[in-house]
């Protein structure tokens, strides 16, 4: 009897290990820190976000064994002071894809079937010590401000994005189409750099101190249900700012 035990424990635990590396999970963290320039000096704002990934058979009409999904974390704002606030989204519109595609673009990966793979589920967990990498202008996030923060239907673009080739590679790609940097917070003030870095550091929840109307939004931030535009406020929805707060 004990040693029937003995192979049956053995036969889990084999396939435990057989499906953990057959079919990985893990989650990462990364810091993204945006750096603006202003006749007053430099001026920072950083935030942590999460992401969790795990990978499954394909079978039961599922058509992807790679799964990734952001789990917490927010935009991170540039506080400028009389000057107003920047806004740097985890999206634009839905969906926190620029938010998960952060760490992707700034460190890529190895793995011969990219960033969204069993592969490279190993590599960003384990993924340490990379210091800061700039993101190239084609992959910036959403980048917004209000002219009154108290009202989200005054919300307005800082940066302008539009389909064009990539340089280095002649793949369509995105690149910069207008910068308002200077007309919506004066002369002088001008982005420098956004950065990622993986990290170890928790979320710290910020953002609601800026835009307090935030926690009472259920869908876009012009408070409707269905969204679509043409204006900006209905085209942004809470979960361009803020994912999982816990508090």
């Amino acid at each position: 009897m004990k040693a029937a035990i003995a192979v049956i424990a053995i036969i889990v635990l084999a396939v435990v290990v057989w499906w953990k590396v057959s079919f990985p999970s893990g989650s990462w963290r990364y810091k993204m820190t945006v750096t603006v320039e202003t006749p007053e000096g430099i001026k920072t704002g950083s935030a942590v976000r999460e992401i969790s990934a795990y990978s499954m058979p394909m079978f039961l009409g599922v058509n992807r064994h790679t799964h990734i999904k952001l789990e917490k974390g927010e935009a991170v704002v540039v506080d400028l002071g009389e000057r107003g606030a920047l806004f740097v989204l985890m999206s634009l519109g839905g969906g926190a894809g620029q938010a998960i595609g952060a760490p992707f673009n700034a460190f890529p990966s190895p793995c011969s079937r990219g960033a969204i793979s069993r592969c490279s589920i190993k590599y960003y967990t384990n993924l340490k010590n990379t210091g800061k990498a700039e993101l190239k202008p084609r992959f910036y996030p959403g980048m917004v401000y209000f002219k009154n923060r108290y009202d989200p239907q005054t919300v307005e673009r800082v940066v302008e994005m539009k389909a064009c080739p990539d340089p280095e590679t002649g793949f369509n790609s995105h690149c910069i189409k207008a910068d308002h940097f200077e007309r919506v917070f004066g002369e002088g003030v001008r982005l420098k750099s956004i950065t990622v870095e993986m990290t170890k550091e928790e979320t710290v929840w910020t953002i609601s101190g800026f835009l307090p109307w935030l926690k009472n939004i259920e869908a876009y931030i012009d408070g409707q249900r269905y969204g679509g535009g043409p204006e900006l406020s209905n085209i942004l929805n809470k979960g361009d700012f803020i994912v999982g707060e816990t508090q």
